[in-house]
């Protein structure tokens, strides 16, 4: 009984530590080296467990960093996510075909790749956005309010109520 009870226990902690360690760090820097009318090219730095990776891992550092942080440069320095839409931003970086790469316009290592003290690999890409289509898609996903898109006060009218029961039937012997 006892066997079983420690084999269960091992079996949990290894579920719950396994997905922590697998988790995707977006901790490396990133920096705006040109920019212009449509595509934005940055220097990242990537971090992976695997050295396949970190080509990845540097494309989704950027994103990541203009969403949620900024890059001096880019967008006044200011994050780009305005609005939390969860799914949206959640669905951004998954599967194989993931939204985000739909952007890149190329991305390529800079320099070789470095193992860490602590096993994993690090390296920098250079990679090039079209931010154009980033933020036209953020604004119609609505995770940047676009002013825009919304109404004005003065412009908004109040519809005329349609009539219904007696009113419709008075209305209606008028005509």
């Amino acid at each position: 009984m006892m066997k079983h009870v420690g084999l269960l226990f091992v079996l949990i902690c290894l579920s719950i530590l396994l997905p922590l360690n697998a988790q995707e760090k977006f901790i490396g820097e990133v920096e705006l080296l040109e920019l212009d009318e449509k595509t934005a090219t940055f220097r990242a730095e990537g971090f992976a467990e695997k050295k396949k990776d970190v080509l990845d891992a540097a494309k989704k550092t950027v994103f990541y960093k203009l969403f949620y942080e900024g890059v001096e440069g880019f967008n006044n320095d200011q994050k780009l996510v305005e609005q939390e839409k969860k799914f949206w931003l959640e669905n951004f970086f998954k599967g194989s075909k993931a939204p985000y790469n739909g952007f890149v316009k190329g991305a390529q290592l800079e320099g070789k790749v470095d193992e860490t003290p602590t096993g994993e690999y690090t390296g920098f890409a250079n990679v090039v956005v079209n931010y154009e289509s980033l933020i036209r898609t953020m604004k119609i996903n609505q995770v940047i309010i676009d002013e825009n898109t919304l109404p004005k006060k003065e412009e908004t009218t109040e519809k005329p109520r349609r009539k219904f029961g007696i009113e419709a039937r008075e209305n209606k012997a008028k005509q």
